[in-house]
């Protein structure tokens, strides 16, 4: 973070992030130590630090991904797989849990069945490229979203939000 950061400016000791994921300062210390991005505001923004509490309860259990929910493309799904195996684990253990990922190239369709599920499927990447910092991104997204703010929306309700997104890049 830097001194002119001030989005989460005042959980800049270990105590204070120790405090919001509700661990001791030596278990926080060792997460840090393991986990040097978790320091950053960025992984407690949204909801981060919900996800990685979450994921400490489990007792930073593996992610499986092998289980990772993603559909499309055989390139495009290897480019995705290849990141996913970089991602730190809290992070790839939600996306395995939550996330369904879709990788259609523009102009190409295709027709098949869905890998199993996400245990508690609460969002969908749908992407048309394979540059690792772009789906990166995407999964940041999935990482810091509340899905709440979606609950409750109908079908309909849904695609106009993505219709509106759609029109915002002139897709």
């Amino acid at each position: 973070m830097t001194p002119d950061d001030d989005r989460i400016a005042w959980l800049t000791t270990i105590d204070e992030r120790a405090a919001e994921l509700g661990v001791s300062c030596r278990e926080q210390l060792d997460l840090e130590q393991r986990e040097p991005w978790v320091k950053h505001w960025s992984a407690r923004y949204g909801r981060g630090a919900h996800n990685m509490r979450a994921w400490l309860a489990l007792g930073r259990r593996a992610a499986e991904r092998d289980r990772l929910c993603v559909s499309g493309a055989p390139s495009m799904v290897r480019a995705v797989r290849a990141l996913v195996a970089r991602l730190p684990e809290a992070v790839a253990w939600h996306l395995v849990e939550t996330t369904a990922i879709a990788c259609v190239m523009p102009g190409v369709g295709l027709t098949g069945p869905w890998p199993q599920p996400p245990r508690n499927p609460t969002t969908r990447i749908d992407i048309t490229f394979t540059e690792p910092g772009l789906v990166a991104h995407e999964i940041a997204h999935s990482w810091h979203r509340d899905p709440r703010m979606w609950s409750g929306l109908t079908t309909a309700q849904i695609e106009a939000v993505d219709d509106a997104v759609a029109t915002l890049v002139d897709v």
